[in-house]
């Protein structure tokens, strides 16, 4: 959208009344890089984590952990960011899911739990046929539901990391290759918050079991800031009142 219709560019996109964006992260984003105006872009936070402490009590009541039946009281979450899981030496995910399985008896007291890249769910089938006799738990439930029964998300690229700052969990970023840089723009904003670590698989064991002994320790004040940047956090927008106001 760099391209936006203006006076002096007539064929340019032609942008909507009003873009609703999560934070002002995107609102800057749109501005400095996508030509918007100001005035366009209101930041509403994810509605999705509307009544987040109400939600909170509901998944309490749902024991989503027992019904996944853990072996251990620690979980941790992959995210998947591949749009397809194989067993190709590109491929991100799997290289991860890889190590993992071949490191699993060196995590203390830890299950793993796996979300499908919502594009392309894998199957229990494909899990094993990668990785035989694997003791992976494969997620069958909301991605809000698999957040709140974990303890830390660990992923390679996956938005996920972000949205799990919302529910105040952290994430370790995992460069599963030396040759390519996989952090993006809010990646490098969750390091620098302290709400996220960056890992090559030679650290990423020791940093979850660091974790997990209360190695790691998440600033609060830092964490606040981070949720007000990037999803307008503990403000409500009444979007039917916005958009009405905005049509007048």
């Amino acid at each position: 959208h760099k391209e936006t219709h203006n006076e002096n560019n007539e064929f340019g996109n032609i942008l909507p009344d009003l873009t609703c964006v999560y934070g002002k992260f995107f609102k800057d984003i749109l501005i400095k890089n996508g030509s918007y105006p100001e005035n366009k872009i209101s930041v509403i936070g994810n509605p999705n984590f509307y009544n987040l402490d109400e939600k909170k009590l509901v998944l309490d009541n749902l024991n989503i952990r027992n019904k996944y039946n853990f072996e251990t009281n620690n979980i941790v979450l992959i995210p998947l960011s591949n749009f397809q899981l194989s067993n190709s030496e590109d491929n991100f995910d799997y290289l991860l899911l890889k190590f993992l399985y071949e490191n699993l008896k060196n995590l203390k007291n830890v299950s793993i739990l796996i979300r499908s890249h919502p594009a392309s769910p894998i199957s229990v089938n494909t899990l094993n046929q990668l990785f035989p006799k694997n003791k992976f738990n494969l997620s069958k439930y909301s991605l809000l539901e698999d957040l709140f029964a974990s303890d830390l998300v660990v992923t390679t690229m996956s938005t996920v990391g972000l949205d799990a700052t919302i529910m105040e969990k952290p994430t370790i970023f995992v460069n599963t290759t030396q040759d390519q840089n996989l952090l993006g723009e809010f990646q490098k904003h969750m390091i620098e918050s302290g709400v996220a670590l960056v890992s090559n698989k030679a650290n990423l064991i020791s940093y979850i079991n660091n974790y997990f002994k209360g190695g790691w320790k998440i600033d609060s004040s830092k964490q606040k800031d981070f949720l007000e940047y990037f999803f307008n956090s503990n403000k409500e927008i009444d979007l039917i009142k916005l958009i009405s106001n905005h049509i007048k």
